[in-house]
């Protein structure tokens, strides 16, 4: 092998190998292969170059040591430590039936807070926060440092939020908390009106169709084309591709029962109807073999308990090389409302437009991706009527187009109308 390479391995992460001098014998030089896991690429080339760079100026590489980050220790008696509350405030929330995602999501929010606050304050890291300097002008100048930062406004919005939240709820029990100041009764100025957010470009069902292409030219890429393919014709998350089973598939009533989801709603279960081209697509693939998933996939454990892998690197090489070809618009594989791209999710994204563009309901797309209230209250294709209308939207979204654009691709198409 090379001095220092990378591999990627079965369950996504990447072992960077290395060889460094271990000493001589004699006039020969003792060579030692050495090793590490890393979770991401980005990591993977760092240790890389870093090994290098080591290796190239003592012989061998030696790991930096491990800091921990500092925590603020505790607070006086009879004084109230802002961030013992918060934690004791999320528990509440979660007591309360706050989703754990969101409550996460929080713990982040005021985690960034506190560290803003201190910043702005001039405390020490190793310090709390006193909880007698939280004032209107404070929280104004954490503001500023959030958008000198380049945090976006949303974040900031959802930052103060919780924080006037969490001031508002210590105040309302000074024996416990002690010395929290009075919070503010308005909060204009702190809180600003945000602007609708603006949707990300959703693909087209032609653009989806030359990723799946893509997708096919190679073999070793089937698990991610069937999960793509499932994804197309029913919008759903590719965490719930991956938990289907076989016996959720009703093929005779052409449709799938859904039991796993994002929101408390989903994972109380749903059945939604699909496509007769669905069943067509997946037929073949349910008859060569007899894995009890509906979609095969590698799993990290080699058991049914495992996580499964979710093969995104094949999907998201697929995007960009049909985006090089032409073939998907440059705002659908990298839009301006997203940090990251999701080579998944933009199936889920193109489904839902796909039937807004044949004229579909609003309230019958979003019962079928799983917004609707109604998903939690009954299984709707009970419903003749509704299961009608829904039968009706999915059979409308055309096949897979597995032959392509004859003339020209979709870039210069757009450029010329």
């Amino acid at each position: 092998m090379d001095r220092v390479s990378f591999t990627e391995r079965k369950n996504g992460t990447y072992r960077v190998r290395w060889r460094e001098e271990n000493g001589k014998e004699g006039n020969r030089t003792v060579w030692a292969e050495r090793g590490k896991v890393v979770k991401t690429l980005l990591e993977a080339t760092h240790l890389q170059s870093d090994v290098l760079r080591a290796l190239e100026t003592r012989g061998y590489y030696e790991a930096p040591p491990r800091v921990a980050p500092a925590r603020p220790r505790k607070v006086a008696d009879g004084l109230t430590n802002p961030e013992d509350a918060a934690a004791s405030y999320l528990r509440e929330l979660l007591v309360n039936g706050d989703s754990p995602n969101s409550i996460k999501r929080w713990g982040y929010a005021l985690k960034s807070c506190f560290r803003m606050l201190r910043e702005v304050a001039g405390v020490p890291a190793d310090q709390v926060f006193p909880v007698e300097r939280l004032n209107r002008e404070i929280i104004t100048q954490a503001r500023v440092g959030w958008e000198a930062n380049g945090i976006a406004p949303r974040t900031i919005h959802l930052n103060t939020t919780r924080l006037l939240d969490l001031w508002a709820w210590m105040h309302e029990d000074p024996t416990k908390w002690p010395g929290v100041p009075q919070p503010p009764t308005r909060r204009k100025g702190l809180t600003r009106k945000l602007p609708p957010a603006m949707p990300s470009a959703a693909p087209t069902v032609a653009e989806m169709d030359a990723v799946l292409r893509e997708l096919a030219k190679d073999w070793r890429r089937r698990v991610p084309l069937h999960i793509c393919i499932v994804a197309r014709f029913t919008g759903l998350r590719v965490s719930q591709i991956l938990k289907l089973r076989r016996g959720d598939l009703d093929i005779e009533a052409r449709t799938l029962r859904v039991q796993t989801g994002k929101s408390a709603r989903e994972k109380l279960g749903r059945v939604m109807p699909v496509s007769q081209h669905l069943i067509d697509a997946l037929c073949p693939v349910l008859d060569r073999t007899h894995d009890q998933w509906l979609v095969r996939q590698v799993r990290a454990g080699g058991d049914s308990a495992s996580p499964a892998n979710i093969p995104y690197s094949g999907v998201k090489i697929a995007w960009q090389t049909a985006c090089a070809d032409g073939l998907v618009r440059q705002e659908v594989l990298e839009p301006e409302t997203r940090r990251k791209q999701r080579p998944f999710h933009a199936f889920r994204a193109g489904f839902m437009a796909a039937l807004e563009n044949l004229g579909t309901a609003t309230s019958d797309i979003q019962r079928l991706v799983g917004h609707a209230a109604s998903t939690s209250a009954r299984h709707y294709v009970d419903d003749k009527s509704v299961a009608g209308n829904l039968h009706k939207a999915v059979d409308a979204i055309p096949p897979i187009d597995w032959e392509g654009p004859s003339t020209t691709n979709i870039t210069d198409a757009s450029r010329a109308a």
